[in-house]
């Protein structure tokens, strides 16, 4: 009897186990939801895309209980920055990161960050970024592009670098041949400054500089230093005109399909990873300006005085850049609201 009790209590546990398994193990599945995510850019290890991916992983497990499990893909595995939008929109991949004149062509309103001298620091973007009428923005681009603006972030100033000379006053670049990405913005701009822009995909950029098809290029200092620009480049001029700025989007339905408690998660991990980027990207900036002049460039900063001349100049082009950049009314309201954020 004894026997028999003993062989009937352990049947009723294993009975009790299965039940436990059979109930808890369809929620627990449940609870675990799969990410996948990727960069732009042109495959550099240390990218700043590469670095938010990298960081935002680590940051929404652990805000989401490790129930958000992401898998980062290599740049250019959904193909080029237009074509990965497209993946992006269609559910290939669930989140990317890119700079805001390439996804312009999908919401034309980002472009009121690439009008020159619009914004004159980073400090007056997070303020109009964190304004009510940041909430304008994101909402305009996700209608606009059918994707989810989640956050923009830093990328560094744009400036000029070329073979040929110093770039000290707007005469300097009279005559130069410099490459620009193929955006009507930045064409136009340096146009209005006496320079032959010559749009180049960014790819093609490096080999067309060591052919001589252009004299120079605009890129962040930090770039020119990631790619060993200062190989073929000995001169850079740092201005104001641009700050490179980088969205992060989302997959809207993948988005919404969210518990509330993991968009919380995946929302609080990209601010914080967005803030963390931020930085970084400063100190890179800093970083390889050192490198670049260690390397031979020879850099110089535009003063305030002669950067006011460059301003007008680019500031008389804006009129050519309305209808890229959302239509008039949206660019003197964003204007408007950038003044407030200074």
């Amino acid at each position: 009897m004894k026997k028999t009790g003993f062989v009937f209590y352990v049947l009723c546990i294993c009975f009790a186990l299965a039940l436990t398994v059979s109930f808890v193990s369809p929620v627990m599945a449940k609870s675990k939801v799969q990410m996948k995510i990727s960069a732009s850019g042109a495959g550099v290890k240390a990218t700043y895309g590469n670095e938010l991916c990298r960081t935002f992983k680590d940051l929404v497990a652990l805000y989401s209980n490790y129930e958000i499990e992401v898998k980062v893909y290599p740049q250019g595995t959904f193909g080029g920055s237009q074509p990965a939008v497209l993946a992006l929109r269609s559910g290939e991949f669930h989140m990317f990161n890119q700079a805001t004149n390439n996804f312009a062509v999908h919401a034309p309103s980002v472009n009121a960050f690439s009008i020159p001298y619009m914004i004159n620091s980073y400090e007056q973007a997070y303020r109009l970024l964190d304004s009510p009428f940041g909430d304008v923005i994101r909402k305009k681009a996700s209608e606009e592009s059918g994707v989810r603006l989640m956050g923009i972030h830093r990328g560094g100033w744009r400036g000029i670098a070329n073979s040929k000379k110093p770039i000290h006053k707007l005469e300097d670049m009279q005559g130069l041949k410099i490459r620009v990405p193929p955006s009507p913005t930045y064409i136009e701009m340096f146009k209005a400054w006496g320079v032959n822009p010559t749009p180049i995909g960014w790819n093609e950029t490096f080999t067309a500089l060591q052919q001589k098809v252009a004299d120079g290029l605009d890129n962040p200092i930090s770039v020119l230093g990631q790619f060993k620009f200062y190989e073929i480049q000995k001169y850079f001029t740092s201005c104001k005109y641009v700050p490179q700025m980088g969205v992060v989007i989302m997959n809207e339905e993948f988005y919404d399909g969210l518990s509330q408690e993991h968009k919380d998660a995946v929302e609080i991990a990209l601010k914080e990873t967005l803030s963390w980027l931020n930085r970084y990207v400063a100190w890179s900036t800093a970083k390889w300006a050192k490198i670049c002049q260690e390397k031979g460039m020879v850099l110089y900063d535009l003063p305030d005085s002669e950067e006011a001349r460059w301003e007008a100049k680019a500031r008389s082009i804006w009129p050519k850049l309305y209808d890229l950049a959302g239509g008039k009314a949206w660019v003197e309201e964003f204007d408007a609201a950038a003044k407030a954020a200074k």
